[in-house]
């Protein structure tokens, strides 16, 4: 120790020594202990940050009851943080559908745990649908349906009976208004046709131009079906020649109705005779259907409105190339379809 002691003194500045000699002991010690200092202040704030930011695991708490949820985080120093969400199931009421962050991640000790969740579906009962619109009531479960999940579905085919409440009016119902929901559950439906024998007289349509014959025929709100042949010698071209019942047959509402056009001739070179023929869905009450055409200016017309209970659709047309005939429900497009020349021809 006596021997390091001379050897440390020749370190330090002497009053003998030269001013140059002695200004240079001075720096390096100087630059020693800023050294010195910078070190132990290192490994001090590393100490003061190993103790202040203990870290933890997070536990996965999905599908827990949220106090079991809360305990399992508090067990871990952790926090929950609730945010409610709206599920399909509800078996999921008052469970956590999720959690941020997930499990097994690794966070420090008091930090807040994201968890989302169930509150239940958006609704928990059955309504009462009974004297509703089958059209209203399978709108507004489709519109759920779509945001929140499946919760309560029509089960099809609905029953269909005579009563004196108008067609698509909800007779009865099961389950009962007020059964609590605690799955996916079936709503069956027993809705009106309307009142039973009452007949009309079919009208005479022979001899109209088609589209006035469509116009005409679509308000009594009766399926129908157009086709087409060439024109005798004594038939106009473009009108109905021939319809099924005939005039003045009673028939029941409903009655489907056959139409028999003479084909159109010498139409202008930008225009063109056809007829849009699709199969819809058989609906359990008859839809709001409209038929309307857009030509290749924007300009749109409707070609007839009506209810239409489904299966075969048939439209007859004489538009300009390029123009879109659009079918529409209340609810949305169904189907679409473009004019175009036959092939071969040109416009």
């Amino acid at each position: 120790m006596r021997g390091k002691i001379p050897r440390l003194s020749k370190l330090l500045p002497d009053r003998n020594d030269d001013p140059g000699r002695r200004y240079f002991r001075l720096t390096v010690i100087l630059i020693i202990g800023i050294i010195l200092i910078m070190v132990a202040s290192s490994l001090i704030a590393f100490f003061l940050t190993i103790e202040g930011e203990e870290q933890t695991l997070v536990p996965d708490v999905s599908g827990m009851e949220l106090e079991n949820a809360m305990v399992e985080l508090q067990r871990k120093g952790l926090h929950g943080e609730v945010q409610l969400r709206l599920s399909p199931n509800p078996n999921d009421k008052g469970t956590v559908l999720n959690q941020e962050p997930g499990p097994g991640s690794l966070v420090k000790v008091g930090r807040f745990i994201n968890l989302r969740v169930s509150k239940g579906p958006v609704i928990d009962e059955v309504e009462n649908f009974v004297g509703m619109m089958y059209q209203e009531v399978e709108m507004q479960l489709q519109s759920m349906s779509t945001i929140y999940g499946a919760i309560l579905k029509i089960k099809k085919p609905v029953m269909e009976v005579y009563s004196e409440k108008p067609a698509g009016t909800i007779l009865e119902q099961k389950p009962l208004p007020g059964t609590k929901i605690t799955q996916l559950t079936n709503l069956e439906l027993v809705v009106s046709r309307g009142p039973q024998g009452s007949l009309i007289t079919v009208e005479d349509y022979t001899g109209l131009p088609f589209y006035e014959a469509l116009r005409r025929f679509s308000q009594t709100n009766a399926p129908f079906v157009f086709s087409e042949q060439p024109a005798k010698r004594d038939e106009e071209p473009g009108t109905i020649i021939s319809q099924s019942p005939a005039a003045g047959k009673d028939v029941e509402p409903g009655t489907l109705m056959q139409f028999i056009i003479a084909t159109p001739e010498d139409l202008p070179d930008t225009m063109v005779f056809g007829i849009l023929q699709r199969i819809l869905p058989d609906y359990p009450v008859p839809i709001d259907l409209s038929i309307e055409v857009v030509n290749p200016a924007g300009e749109t017309k409707t070609l007839a409105s009506m209810k239409h209970p489904g299966g075969l659709i048939s439209i007859p047309y004489v538009e300009e190339v390029n123009s879109r005939i659009v079918v529409s429900s209340s609810l949305r497009e169904l189907f679409s379809t473009t004019v175009r020349k036959p092939l071969g021809e040109t416009p």
